[in-house]
């Protein structure tokens, strides 16, 4: 590499050696000399090796001959190339999941560049195959290869691109690094240890093992690390501290390098204090002590139970023993001790209490004579079954006489109940009197048993449980059972509570979530249990919640309401006390129904964060009156989720490459509306189930991006004024114009009836509803909006007929309902009806005229979302299409956050009155004249009441003249 040789032949045995010049072809630098002498005996072959020279280099060299002192004329030219010397010390020195780097030590030689071939190593040798072909430039000792794949080897081959030549290729094997163990994850947690697990790798990783190690999460110090095969899944880490966070990492390991680390978050559980007992008691007072947790905490919360109320205490987290008082004599107590640390609470660790019995006092004979006395005494606090009296003469104490009395005979009113133990000997008092009997006052405490209502129970029951002490999922079911229970006591969830009962239980409800999340020991399986318990609780609050009817008077007070006679307060203090009265009744509703609502969507947070992160999950919880439905989708899937009657399909989100992404979609639905607690909630209105969605990814950057919901409700149909209930919808009772069958009359408008409406613009359907009674009837129905249709020109036209005496037979009207078919929704809409057919009625024998055999409303449909912060349902987030052969309003909405809420509402459109045409020819009031007479009748019955009501208040102004 940094020699070359010389070789030639002497033309003469005259020749005494050779002068020779050479030079770097690149440099201009003198030439080097070098002069050889010819050895005696060398006749013809010559040699000369020249070394110290560059690798990879061109020389001239100029070789001439010389005879003694003399040097001949001509010269002789060659031109050498040195060797390439070849790059070294190649190795990998970084890499990443989708790169890795290479360092070598350049060669001497002047170089052009580098080219590096990049080989994919499979397990087959034959599988293997060039990636890519890398070039570097001439000054580089590094380079860095992208876009290669994850957990996969490379052979990287180098090779120096010389002036005049390359080098031959070096090789090393690289490789890429191997991800963290998929679905890291806490599998159990306890007072010493955590054990982790996680995903087995799959077949063709280069993983070789794993590095496992758990450190303290606020000081940052190592405690161990495990090293285990890839045939491992799991690692517990034990002899850990109580109540301390840890930081559990895991990498890894192939035979080239080392992966990023995963990492999680887990915390031992907090232990509970050790050899809880009693040391004394006396007749109000426990002492007890304990060996105290070696957890660091916060405080010790002591609940004793007795007599049939729950108290609870906390005392500081550094002490030992404690001492409970004003205690009842004579009772059981049952009492408990959880320790609590920063990161949660311990186990309970019970023990049980029996304080002594008071003894009575005031021992007194009332009453003494020969043979027999009456004694009396202030009994004790203690429940007792009897009295132990003992007899003895005062001149012998041998002779006793032993007897037991019940406890009744002296007028003790209480609950019986077993009696603890027995009190100390009370004297009798010296005192003798001759009191009458019946004079005696005996005095007693008495226990009396009053029958409560639902709401004072559960008033009673929510100040006696904390319920966020609560941490252990069978105290948040029996809790959640226990407020079910009290709420449907009556069986009847329709029988009202007062407003506060009812906020108190929905407040209830929304701690009972909250404590859900905070649960210790929690499984899907109890999750779900307490969840269907929470469901069925939240339904019976919401079905009490008071209806707001459609024509709401509650803006209105009526005079019934004020007192004229009250001296006290005028009648405007009256009227503003109502006012303040029925506001805070309505804010008690309002706070109800947005606990409900709220609680319910934590209850599904709480399912949802027990799955593992990209794991599908879907369940439901029903009742009568109340649905939920908790989803979990990748976000590219198309969703649909059945809940409570609705059916709500969500489009799966358009993604260019694959992903983990997920969407969490949680639904509640109401048959009855929560969220209509005034008439300015607009909730009247609604008249389908109302559903509440929530719907959340993982990826953050798709939070920006509207979501599609498509949303099917029942159509509920408007009722309109003096129509029957319920009317039957007749299939195929129309059809597009064409020829008509029977016998038909040519359209002159005498028999055409016309109906106005205003139909409101926005995202509304209007949907025609037309009842008659006459069998045989043929309709023709032309729409316009803007102006009267006629039988040469209209918008849309349709033909209305049917067969037979089915509705006749069932005592309703025939119906039918379509919503016109005509792209322009809004304005003033026109519809006429031409009876064209036989009007034959069974109900009548004389043909009547075209407005009595046919009733004809208009009714809108529309979806209907809530605007938190105008607190009131409105139309405009969504579009509105109507199916009438399947009965279904579909909703389509555009989420612009994550939360919605979703109802159709259908309301009557009033017949509006021309008044134009109608005085124009008053004397024929063929157009609306139902309408208009009933109208003119309403304006003059209005007249009179008002004459009416002037000439009393000008009657009682008058005063009689007094005699």
């Amino acid at each position: 590499m940094d020699s070359f040789s010389l070789h030639w032949l002497y033309p003469s045995a005259h020749f005494s050696g050779c002068h020779i010049w050479y030079q770097d072809v690149l440099e201009g630098a003198e030439p080097m000399e070098l002069v050889t002498s010819r050895t005696s005996g060398n006749y013809g072959n010559a040699y000369v090796t020249i070394d110290g020279l560059k690798s990879g280099t061109k020389y001239n060299v100029t070789v001439r001959a010389v005879v003694g002192t003399t040097e001949s004329l001509d010269d002789v030219l060659v031109q050498c190339i040195t060797e390439m010397d070849n790059p070294t010390f190649l190795a990998c020195t970084s890499a990443t999941y989708s790169s890795f780097a290479i360092s070598w030590t350049r060669p001497n030689a002047p170089l052009l560049g580098y080219t590096a071939n990049l080989t994919l190593v499979d397990a087959i040798a034959s599988r293997n195959r060039t990636v890519t072909t890398t070039n570097a430039a001439p000054q580089n000792e590094t380079l860095v290869f992208y876009d290669a794949a994850a957990d996969k080897e490379y052979r990287v081959a180098l090779v120096a691109n010389g002036l005049y030549s390359d080098s031959f290729p070096v090789e090393v094997t690289c490789a890429t690094l191997t991800p963290p163990p998929e679905n890291f994850q806490v599998v159990t947690a306890t007072e010493t240890s955590v054990q982790v697990s996680w995903r087995n790798q799959r077949t063709d990783s280069l993983a070789i093992g794993y590095r496992v190690w758990i450190t303290r999460r606020h000081t940052g110090k190592s405690v161990v690390t495990r090293y285990v095969p890839t045939s491992s899944t799991d690692v517990t880490f034990n002899d850990l501290s109580p109540a301390v966070e840890y930081v559990i990492s895991a990498t890894s390991i192939n035979r080239h390098n080392e992966g990023l680390e995963v990492t999680i978050t887990a915390a031992t559980r907090t232990d509970p204090p050790n050899a809880l007992g009693v040391d004394d008691w006396t007749t109000d007072t426990i002492s007890m002590s304990w060996i105290p947790s070696k957890a660091v905490l916060t405080a010790y919360n002591i609940t004793y139970t007795g007599d049939g109320r729950g108290t609870s205490i906390q005392k500081s987290g550094d002490v030992d023993r404690c001492e409970l008082t004003g205690l009842v004599p004579g009772t059981r107590y049952d009492i408990g001790v959880v320790a609590v640390s920063r990161l949660g609470r311990s186990i309970t660790v019970s023990t049980t209490a029996v304080t002594d019995t008071d003894p009575p006092s005031s021992l007194r004979a009332s009453v003494a004579a020969a043979t027999w006395m009456l004694l009396e005494w202030t009994p004790p606090v203690a429940n007792v079954h009897s009295y132990q009296l003992d007899i003895s003469d005062e001149y012998d104490s041998a002779i006793t006489v032993l007897r037991n009395f019940d406890a009744n005979m002296v007028n003790i009113d209480r609950s019986t109940r077993t009696s603890p133990g027995k009190s100390t000997e009370l004297p009798l008092s010296s005192t003798t009197t001759s009191t009458p009997v019946s004079d005696h006052t005996i005095h007693t405490t008495s226990l009396a048993r009053t029958t409560e209502s639902p709401g004072q129970k559960l008033q009673q029951f929510v100040e006696e449980v904390d319920i966020s002490d609560l941490v252990r999922p069978e105290d948040i079911l029996t809790v959640t059972s226990n407020i079910n229970d009290i709420i449907s006591a009556d069986g009847d969830t329709n029988s009202p509570l007062p407003p506060s009962v009812l906020k108190s239980a929905a407040d209830a409800v929304l701690d009972l979530a909250d404590a859900m999340k905070g649960s210790q020991g929690a499984s899907a399986e109890n999750m779900g249990t307490i969840a269907n318990a929470m469901v069925q609780t939240a339904s019976i609050v919401v079905d009490m919640l008071p209806e707001t009817p459609v024509k709401s008077t509650a803006d209105s007070l009526s005079g019934s309401d004020v007192d004229i006679n009250n001296m006290e307060l005028s009648p405007k203090q009256q009227v503003d006390r109502l006012k303040k009265k029925k506001k805070e009744k309505e804010n008690a509703q309002r706070e109800t129904a947005e606990s409900i609502v709220t609680s319910l969507d934590k209850v599904a947070d709480t399912l949802l964060a027990l799955q593992p992160a990209n794991v599908a999950y879907r369940t439901t919880f029903n009742t009568e009156r109340v649905a939920v439905a908790v989803v979990r989708s990748p976000a590219n899937e198309d969703i649909q989720v059945h809940s409570g009657q609705i059916v709500a399909n969500i489009p799966g989100r358009e993604m260019k490459t694959q992903t983990n992404d997920v969407l969490d979609f949680k639904m509640s639905v109401f048959q009855k509306n929560p969220y209509s607690w005034a008439a300015s909630t607009g909730g009247q209105n609604i008249s389908s189930p109302v559903a509440f969605v929530t719907m959340k990814e993982n990826d953050p950057g798709s939070r920006t991006e509207k979501r599609r919901l498509n949303m099917d409700f029942p159509f509920v149909p408007a009722q309109p004024r003096g129509q029957p209930p319920d009317p039957t919808p007749l299939d195929r009772a129309t059809k597009q114009p064409g020829a008509v069958e029977g016998n038909g009359k040519v359209s002159n408008r005498e028999n055409m009836t016309y109906h106005t409406f205003t139909v409101p613009e926005g995202n509304v359907v209007p949907v025609v509803h037309l009842n008659w009674w006459a069998t045989e009837a043929i309709f023709h129905v032309y729409s316009a909006y803007g102006y009267l249709p006629t039988a040469e020109k209209y918008a849309e036209k349709r033909v209305v007929r049917v067969d037979g005496y089915e509705a006749w037979l069932k005592g309703t009207n025939f119906s039918i309902s379509f919503t016109p078919n005509m792209t322009y929704h809004g304005g003033r809409l026109y519809v006429g009806v031409e009876n064209i057919g036989a009007a034959r009625s069974p109900r009548r024998s004389l043909v009547q005229s075209p407005d009595k055999e046919a009733a004809l409303s208009l009714s809108v449909v529309g979806c209907s979302s809530w605007k938190d912060n105008m607190k009131q349902w409105a139309l405009g987030d969504c579009d509105v299409k109507v199916d009438m052969k399947d009965a279904v309003a579909s909703c389509k909405c555009h989420m612009t956050g994550s939360r919605i809420a979703v109802g159709t509402m259908t309301l009557p459109v009033p017949n509006s009155i021309d008044f134009i045409n109608a005085f124009r020819n008053f004397r024929n009031l063929s157009d609306n004249s139902v309408v208009f007479s009933t109208v003119v009748s309403e304006y003059i019955l209005y007249i009179l009441i008002l004459v009416l009501l002037d000439f009393q208040r000008i009657r009682a102004s008058v005063k009689p003249v007094s005699q």
